[in-house]
């Protein structure tokens, strides 16, 4: 179908099969226990939902306007001096790490109480439109920085959630290398750095009152 066709009622009925599937599936998850394999499946739901746009064209069905609204926590500092960063959060049974920061030398005191002081008088979240908060940019790798958008692929596309491909091409995704070397390098709480931002980000969706509508 489309996205500027009009669906028949077939097709309305297939969409909203599809879109309710999906949603309950993520929902009966508890994504603050799920392992990595459960994980790859919400990836592959979610690369249907928000990549493929099922989700919108659904609400554009149901005659809503607009774009549904995500709060996700404001991103760690990606100046030059950070090596890496990440802003995770997800809820791991009660337990939730995020901000993760390193940088590439070591900070003064006062650069310390300085960052400090700026953390304090910022918002610990932010809500946007679906398509903003997919390009979010969640982690930096060295000179590569990621975004949400690239952690649902790359774990759809690569890790088994859609497809399993060891293939990399750095020219038309240069974030997957330097996905790979996260999740060989760190973990956040009881998962891999990749599968963590996904926990994370799949959480925040799911929090999203719009997007809840259609399944509550």
């Amino acid at each position: 179908m489309s996205r500027g066709h009009r669906p028949s009622g077939q097709e309305l009925s297939d969409l909203t099969e599809s879109v309710v599937g999906d949603l309950r599936s993520i929902d009966a998850a508890d994504l603050r226990s799920v392992d990595e394999s459960e994980l790859r499946d919400v990836s592959a739901r979610l690369r249907r939902l928000v990549i493929e746009g099922t989700l919108q064209r659904f609400r554009k069905a149901r005659g809503r306007k607009g774009e549904p609204r995500v709060r996700a926590p404001v991103a760690p500092s990606i100046d030059d001096d950070v090596s890496y960063a990440q802003t995770a959060g997800a809820d791991r049974g009660g337990f939730t790490v995020g901000g993760v920061s390193v940088h590439n030398r070591p900070m003064t005191a006062d650069e310390i109480k300085e960052r400090y002081e700026s953390w304090k008088s910022q918002p610990l979240e932010r809500e946007m439109t679906l398509s903003s908060w997919l390009s979010t940019k969640c982690m930096k790798v060295d000179n590569t920085v990621v975004t949400l958008r690239d952690v649902i692929l790359f774990v759809a596309n690569k890790l088994g959630g859609v497809h399993l491909d060891a293939r990399r091409d750095p020219k038309k995704y240069p974030g997957y290398e330097a996905l790979d070397w996260a999740r060989s390098s760190f973990r956040v709480t009881d998962l891999d750095a990749v599968y963590a931002e996904l926990a994370a980000l799949a959480q925040q969706f799911m929090r999203s009152p719009e997007v809840r509508s259609v399944i509550d």
